[in-house]
């Protein structure tokens, strides 16, 4: 997940830490990459981790050319064990 620097600082997000994000439809964990690419109030996970981000918003597709949908969404950084982080993290994922 790309994050802006300043946001993550008020949350108490490192450089490359796991956190978890929560939305109303889903959670996932993910790594933080800061970066100002992004503006503050705003994060950015990149589509072809599909897995992840249609656990967060709605996977829809369009019916003809099966293009993924924009996705936007609220979600909840929460700040979680870098221990079992990237235990979550595989555990969540669909191979």
């Amino acid at each position: 997940m790309e994050i802006n620097p300043d946001a993550a600082q008020a949350l108490g997000v490192e450089h490359m830490q796991y956190v978890r994000l929560v939305s109303r439809r889903g959670d996932a964990v993910v790594m933080a990459q800061l970066t100002h690419r992004v503006p503050r109030n705003m994060v950015f996970i990149p589509f072809h981790f599909h897995d992840c981000v249609n656990r967060l918003s709605l996977g829809l597709l369009d019916p003809y050319s099966r293009q993924p949908a924009f996705k936007q969404c609220a979600v909840r950084i929460e700040p979680v064990a870098q221990t079992t982080a990237g235990r979550l993290n595989a555990a969540m994922r669909r191979f």
